[in-house]
């Protein structure tokens, strides 16, 4: 019987184009990219180059790319970088029980030490989590900003998109565009 890998969430077997890209690189360049010798700078231009692909390939500027060892520091990078940022706007965040570890114990570390307000929004007795639970922890956020999302109770895509379109008028950001799917 043939095995079948469901743990993509954790790992993902990696593209042979992309393996070879970084069998290339970790060969060839290996300059510390934050130095000013000729082998820094080859490896600084390599790392602009992926970041400038990456940013093409999702349609977002180069500055907005991060890159990050792994999930667990990105997960940190994420929540400690929004909480700073928006820190005279809002007073914390919402999570699900369901999260990683690597978001559930960042946010009570930040809840410990920063004094961030968390909310742990909960799951039913099939994992998935109550969309109106989601909704009322944003509108209880947002209120306090002025704004009051408007959520249609009965599509859970559509909450997605509303709070997508919520956190955009609240943060001032644009949203991805996303068709409702059928």
């Amino acid at each position: 019987m043939d095995r079948v890998y469901l743990d993509h969430a954790a790992t993902t077997p990696v593209d042979p184009e992309v393996a070879d890209a970084m069998t290339r690189v970790l060969r060839e360049t290996h300059g510390n990219p934050s130095s000013i010798y000729a082998e820094g700078r080859a490896a600084r231009a390599a790392v602009d180059r992926a970041r400038d692909e990456v940013a093409a390939a999702i349609n977002a500027d180069p500055g907005e790319i991060v890159f990050t060892s792994g999930g667990t520091e990105a997960d940190n990078l994420a929540l400690r970088g929004a909480i700073t940022a928006r820190r005279d706007e809002r007073d914390g965040l919402v999570t699900t029980a369901i999260e990683h570890h690597a978001v559930i114990d960042t946010a009570r570390d930040l809840e410990r030490h920063s004094r961030v307000r968390v909310d742990v929004i909960g799951v039913d007795r099939y994992g998935v989590v109550e969309p109106d639970a989601i909704r009322d922890a944003i509108r209880v956020r947002l209120y306090k900003g002025g704004h009051m999302p408007y959520l249609r109770p009965d599509s859970r895509r559509a909450l997605a998109l509303d709070a997508a379109q919520t956190y955009a008028a609240a943060t001032h950001s644009a949203p991805a565009a996303a068709a409702p799917r059928q």
